[in-house]
């Protein structure tokens, strides 16, 4: 935490009615007054306490920088705990990318099904043996390829909206400091509504979007495809039984 952002923090604590002392001149000593009140946020939060200066707090340090064991070598991709390295830094310039569909961990990945795919018939009844095996084969191929693309799907929306939140709170942060320094009143709802109008989080947020609604097109697909297994299966169960009954 530094120093500006502990007078942020502090603005806040002052404006909840919290703050009864002079704050200190010496820097450690009020990014350790700071840090005490974001310590009792935390725990007012857990306690159920619902107050928008509280949330402002907690906001604040989360975005607050890390204090870094030494300076950032801007090449540098490794570095002692403590340190951002450089794909750090460069996080917001990160692309959200599916797992390529090969390998994953030496095992084959269902493969993409060809364009000769299959329609499940609304009535298998006059279907001969064979067609249904066809089917069941099938259908059960579609369903691996489904459950796979889902899985992605789910990782690259998890993927995104971390960093759409991570850029929330950088966002947040910035301007909480901006506003408490040209003596404005950074209230909670204020603070949340101009991050949320910047463009770096929309963008963020339109990946979220696109990630959540390819999630809910895989998930009903692998239902579908799940629902036609099952189905093709009892038919084939209910067939070798009428065999054996007629043998």
């Amino acid at each position: 935490m530094d120093a500006e952002t502990a007078r942020a923090i502090l603005s806040e604590v002052a404006s909840g009615g919290w703050l009864n002392k002079e704050l200190p001149e010496d820097e450690k000593d009020l990014i350790d007054l700071a840090q005490y009140y974001v310590e009792e946020a935390k725990i007012a939060v857990k306690e159920g306490m619902d107050s928008e200066h509280i949330f402002a707090i907690i906001n604040l340090a989360q975005a607050s920088p890390p204090v870094l064991s030494a300076p950032v070598e801007p090449d540098s991709l490794e570095g002692p705990p403590g340190e951002i390295t450089k794909e750090e830094l460069d996080w917001e310039h990160a692309e959200v990318k599916e797992p390529v569909d090969s390998k994953f961990e030496d095992l084959p990945v269902p493969q993409p099904i060809p364009e000769t795919a299959l329609d499940m018939p609304v009535d298998i009844t006059d279907l001969g043996d064979k067609a249904v095996r066809r089917l069941y084969s099938a259908f059960g191929s579609y369903l691996g390829r489904a459950r796979w693309k889902l899985a992605t799907a789910e990782s690259s929306l998890s993927n995104a909206t971390y960093l759409r939140d991570a850029e929330y709170r950088k966002l947040y942060g910035n301007i909480s400091k901006t506003l408490v320094r040209n003596g404005e009143r950074a209230t909670k709802d204020l603070v949340d509504s101009l991050a949320k109008e910047e463009d770096t989080y929309k963008e963020w947020d339109e990946k979220v979007q696109k990630h959540t609604e390819q999630v809910i097109h895989w998930k009903a697909l692998k239902d579908i495809y799940g629902g036609n297994v099952e189905r093709l299966s009892r038919e084939w169960t209910m067939r070798t039984e009428q065999y054996e009954r007629e043998r």
